[in-house]
């Protein structure tokens, strides 16, 4: 049984949610105390947390203790692994929440579970309901122009989305719901085949693209082009920039910017900005890509192929990776977040002991 401090380091949700996905993977057991210790408001898991832990078990054949909304311990105990083959994984299921939220983390805890033990033949198309654009949370935006088109550029099987409908934590309490289809390969996804997760010098960054939804969509496109242009030029770099999507909102509370940079190495680099006066949202999310970029500090000799987001969400694909040599690349390891740093020493504590 392995024991985990759920306070450690940045003690949120994605330490539970790596550690419940690779428990199922590697059919070692895990308990977590101190859930989410460090979170303003009501710690322990919220119902996002419970749903994802709930449906893991479910098709994993594990049992769950203390797996309810507001636990602060918890304890997964993984099923049979010969029992929890892909013979056992249904081509559909259906992910209900009846608040918003993130539809994102759910998926970001079954993800690694289906993948490895999905059948080889055919797709598995999960329908999430909850919130698309909430906070402090992989939006559907991000997760379809940066998230996943990152996955495919590093090897992973193709990821299929399917926005049905947005939800929003605020105004309408209409859910928002997804169709996610998973197109798993067995045979590619064993210790020979697997595709190492190689973190990848970036390139030079050869487009930015654009995403806004608003009420007023069209003119805060225009203003956050403008913006950002104008940022670029007073750091002397010249990069073209785009509009993508651009979605009027039906709610004045219903304001997303997302500004993805496209670079020559095939990856993408993502920021965005949710809620709040328009003008706040703009500057926010231009200063977060231009820190990504690091067009503002001194250059460094070596920068990350992801975001500092995606960054983290790896980390469980590495550790699946047996044939990998976990040297730590030179440099790289100045690009990691709080919680990627969270997450290494979560896969380590299994790593280290299969």
């Amino acid at each position: 049984m392995i024991h985990l401090d759920g306070s450690y380091l940045e003690g949120g949700g994605q330490l539970v949610r790596n550690a419940v996905a690779l428990s199922a993977i590697t059919g070692q057991a895990v308990t977590i105390d101190a859930i989410r210790a460090k979170r303003k408001g009501k710690p322990g898991l919220k119902q996002s947390h419970s749903t994802a832990i709930q449906f893991l078990a479910k098709i994993s054949g594990s049992q769950v203790i203390g797996g309810e909304v507001g636990s602060k311990r918890l304890t997964f105990v993984p099923g049979d692994q010969e029992e929890s083959s892909s013979s056992t994984i249904l081509p559909g299921y259906s992910i209900q929440q009846s608040t918003p939220g993130s539809i994102f983390l759910i998926f970001q805890t079954v993800y690694p579970y289906l993948l490895v033990r999905g059948a080889a033949s055919l797709p598995i198309t999960l329908t999430i309901t909850g919130g698309t654009n909430v906070p402090r949370a992989p939006s559907y935006d991000y997760v379809e122009q940066v998230l996943i088109p990152n996955l495919e550029r590093m090897g992973l099987p193709r990821i299929d989305m399917q926005l049905c409908r947005r939800g929003w934590t605020t105004g309408s309490n209409r859910l928002g719901e997804v169709k996610v289809s998973l197109h798993t390969s067995a045979e590619s996804l064993d210790d020979h085949y697997y595709p190492s997760i190689t973190i990848l010098p970036r390139g030079q960054v050869t487009k930015i693209e654009a995403t806004v939804l608003s009420p007023h969509a069209c003119e805060l496109a225009e203003r956050t082009c403008s913006v950002l242009r104008q940022r670029l030029r007073d750091s002397e770099t010249d990069i073209p920039i785009q509009t993508g999507r651009v979605e009027t909102t039906s709610h004045h509370t219903h304001v997303y910017l997302l500004l993805v940079a496209y670079t020559s190495n095939g990856f993408r680099l993502g920021r965005d900005a949710l809620g709040g006066r328009e003008d706040e949202v703009v500057h926010r999310c231009i200063a977060g890509l231009m820190d990504e970029l690091h067009v503002s500090e001194s250059e460094d000799s070596w920068k990350p192929c992801v975001d500092e987001f995606m960054r983290d969400q790896l980390v469980v694909l590495e550790a699946l990776d047996r044939r990998r040599e976990r040297e730590k690349l030179e440099g790289e390891e100045r690009h990691w977040s709080l919680h990627t740093q969270t997450a290494k020493w979560v896969s380590e504590e299994f790593v280290h002991r299969t």
